[in-house]
């Protein structure tokens, strides 16, 4: 995985790299020591991150990453849109992240859980990847109009899985799903088999045959793990999505572009 020079824009260029890499790993708020685990990833090869505001480091990490490593970008996760929701969280909660604070934050991009308002893309889509979270298609089309360029849904769930499996022919296979929710390698290749583009995964999960075995975590031990992954990802998609997995490795603008999917 390595930076394509395009004459694109730089929200192009993080949305072709993320789309490269295939696999994102995201920092939730754990026990390891938050510079292994990235350096780690950028070892491994990741040109994108996805760093949530429930690891209480975030407004001190994300800065650092921006300037130790300036060509990999950073998403800012677990966002709340709505004004007197993150009024209340802000006072409960001192590591809690407003969608503006993660922006001055220099992030290349949002994601949610949960929709963003119509005056959130008119603000921010042109410049950021705005990834949001939806629970049924007619959710994911509305937010495809308004801006999204991906749409994530909880598969740990037999509900996310069904709804991805189930509105694949209502929707002529053009949602862009970005996948989350024990995305171990083997769930990794049956989501992408029926069509999700991005897929994720927690260190806690990446992480956990590791740290249930009392292995010490390194920063190679981090690497191999992101590594193997990562090539589960495209293993998938030369089987399941060969135009697509083409498009990846011949280097051209928009990879997705290649696939059936809103782009």
């Amino acid at each position: 995985m390595t930076a394509t020079k395009t004459n694109t824009t730089n929200k192009q260029l993080v949305k072709d790299n993320l789309v490269r890499q295939g696999y994102i790993p995201i920092y939730v708020h754990d026990d390891q020591d938050s510079k292994t685990l990235i350096e780690g990833a950028v070892d491994a090869g990741c040109m994108v991150l996805e760093y949530t505001c429930r690891r209480h480091d975030a407004r001190q990490m994300i800065p650092w990453i921006k300037k130790e490593f300036p060509h990999v970008a950073v998403l800012g996760a677990t966002m709340i849109d709505g004004s007197r929701t993150t009024a209340f969280l802000s006072k409960r909660h001192p590591n809690f992240i407003t969608i503006n604070e993660m922006v001055d934050l220099g992030i290349d991009g949002l994601v949610s859980f949960l929709r963003f308002r119509p005056q959130t893309f008119e603000c921010h889509s042109n410049q950021l990847v705005m990834i949001c979270g939806v629970s049924t298609p007619n959710e994911g089309i509305e937010q495809l109009e308004l801006g999204a360029d991906f749409l994530k849904v909880g598969v740990g769930s037999s509900a996310g899985a069904d709804m991805v499996v189930d509105c694949r022919v209502a929707t002529h296979f053009c949602l862009p799903f970005f996948v989350t929710g024990g995305m171990t390698a083997e769930r990794t290749a049956q989501l992408i088999k029926v069509g999700a583009v991005l897929t994720s995964a927690g260190f806690d999960l990446i992480l956990k045959g590791d740290i249930d075995a009392g292995i010490r975590i390194t920063t190679k031990l981090v690497s191999k793990r992101i590594q193997d992954l990562v090539t589960a990802v495209d293993n998938a998609r030369k089987q399941y999505q060969p135009q697509f997995h083409a498009a990846v490795h011949d280097g051209r603008n928009n990879p997705m572009s290649a696939g059936p999917w809103v782009s």
